[in-house]
């Protein structure tokens, strides 16, 4: 009888699936004790990377890739929990614009660099600047064809 290494079978779309699920799952155990989750995580760091600037909800939906409902959502916890302010736009009562509150800078201060270096530092573990520089290009490669077909 033959030993197949099934993990060696799988198609490269799992393995980037598998990445994608690990590193959610490990952001969100990170951010846990301050009783928030990735996606939350992701709102407020797209929306305090654009500051002082507002983002509008469709930016954040689109970058996020998620539907309207889905972001709504998350939008509402954050506004509740005091981190964001959702407002229309003055010229366009259609656009919601989003932008922190000072509870919000505040949080997003002291959390962004600890979060940015506990995952970089996990992320990248064992992997030297070379491999991270082609992993960085075949990925935005691979992105770039999907998006724009052959």
């Amino acid at each position: 009888m033959v030993d197949l290494d099934l993990e060696s079978e799988l198609p490269l779309g799992h393995w980037l699936k598998r990445a994608y699920l690990a590193m959610t799952a490990y952001v969100n155990d990170l951010l846990r004790p301050h009783e928030l989750t990735y996606s939350q995580w992701q709102v407020l760091s797209l929306v305090g990377r654009r500051a002082p600037a507002p983002a509008t909800q469709r930016e954040v939906q689109t970058c996020m890739r998620v539907e309207a409902a889905t972001l709504t959502g998350v939008v509402d916890g954050l506004v509740r929990r005091g981190w964001l302010l959702r407002k229309e736009n003055a010229a366009d009562r259609r656009v919601n614009e989003l932008s922190l509150t000072d509870a919000g800078t505040a949080i997003y201060a002291e959390l962004a660099p600890w979060v940015s270096a506990k995952v970089r530092e996990r992320l990248q573990h064992g992997l030297s600047p070379g491999q991270i520089a082609l992993a960085r290009e075949v990925l935005q490669q691979m992105a770039q064809n999907l998006v724009t077909g052959p």
